[in-house]
């Protein structure tokens, strides 16, 4: 079963190889000892930025975490919530469903592939 934890940097290097800008907010999806997932919001050029990182492993069998994925990424859109800040994403087109979800979460579309979700007032 997977846990949502608060992300550490450990977690980020886990999935990512490497640091991410100054994190605002980040879960990780752990299972055990390993890290399936990650989503994370950071400040770039201006924006509050949301990125995820699902582990090759939880890849292959993504539907059976949709659950723990949905509640990781309301987890971070609620911190953004209590922060009034607008995040934006970009929809990766190698997931089928990306655009599905981010407009199932509330981002609109703003250019091509980049969304904006912005708190509801």
């Amino acid at each position: 079963m997977i846990t949502l934890l608060p992300a550490t940097a450990a977690h980020v290097l886990a999935l990512y190889g490497k640091s991410l800008p100054v994190v605002a907010f980040g879960v990780a999806g752990v299972e055990g000892d390993q890290v399936l997932g990650m989503g994370a919001i950071y400040a770039e050029d201006g924006n509050m930025v949301l990125t995820c990182r699902i582990a090759e492993e939880a890849r292959a069998d993504l539907r059976s975490h949709t659950r723990a994925l949905l509640h990781g990424a309301r987890a971070l859109l609620a911190e953004a919530t209590k922060a009034r800040l607008p995040v934006r994403c970009v929809a990766d087109r190698r997931y089928p469903r990306a655009v599905e979800l981010l407009e199932h979460l509330g981002f609109r579309r703003i250019h091509q592939d980049t969304f904006q979700w912005t708190a509801s007032k």
